[in-house]
């Protein structure tokens, strides 16, 4: 999405605002980008969000001000009861959603990391059961050479599997968790930026 689209969408759903309103939401707009430069739009439109959602709060706001004022009509008044009305139904419903999608995901960062854990618990296994089967095998050379030989061969086919399982277990986990922590950061800064 482009600015362009941003404002298409934006006006298809402001289009029962009233014209001054509208003009000086689209000012206000333009502004915001303006200030953010060409080079950023698209972080202000990730920034700002969805036009529909944007729109929405614009409209309750709208509706809720023309309440307060009384300068509304019988029409937008009832637009008005309807918004309201539709956003306290909707609180007890995305709540619930919120609090559910939060859950998931903080189910499948724990359900990551434990698969990550068990790739590490299997590298320094292998690593462990190689070590001890080359040492261990060199008590078998007065007995048996073949034996030592297989013994011998175990444990470094173990040693470097597991060295095969821990260097790209350790590059995922790290990029993962890096990822992650952008994620949450990004999350954390427009959040605090929404709410100041």
């Amino acid at each position: 999405m482009d600015r362009r689209n941003f404002f298409t969408c934006l006006i298809a759903e402001l289009r029962n605002l009233e014209p001054s309103e509208l003009q000086d939401v689209l000012q206000y707009y333009n502004e915001y980008f303006d200030e953010a430069g060409l080079e950023n739009e698209q972080a202000v439109i990730a920034e700002l969000g969805s036009p529909k959602i944007i729109a929405t709060e614009i409209k309750r706001n709208s509706a809720i001000k023309y309440l307060e004022t009384g300068k509304s009509n019988t029409k937008k008044s009832l637009n008005a009861v309807w918004i309201s009305i539709g956003a306290i139904f909707a609180a007890p419903i995305a709540l619930p959603l919120a609090i559910a999608l939060g859950a998931v995901v903080i189910a499948l960062v724990i359900a990551f990391a434990a698969i990550i854990f068990a790739f590490f618990t299997v590298s320094f296994v292998f690593a462990l059961v190689g070590v001890v089967l080359t040492v261990a095998s060199f008590i078998l050379i007065p007995s048996s050479i073949p034996s030592f030989l297989i013994m011998l061969g175990a444990g470094l086919i173990l040693a470097g599997l597991s060295i095969l399982v821990f260097i790209p277990t350790l590059m995922l986990g790290r990029s993962s968790f890096k990822g992650i922590a952008i994620l949450i950061n990004n999350t954390i800064l427009r959040r605090n930026r929404n709410n100041g």
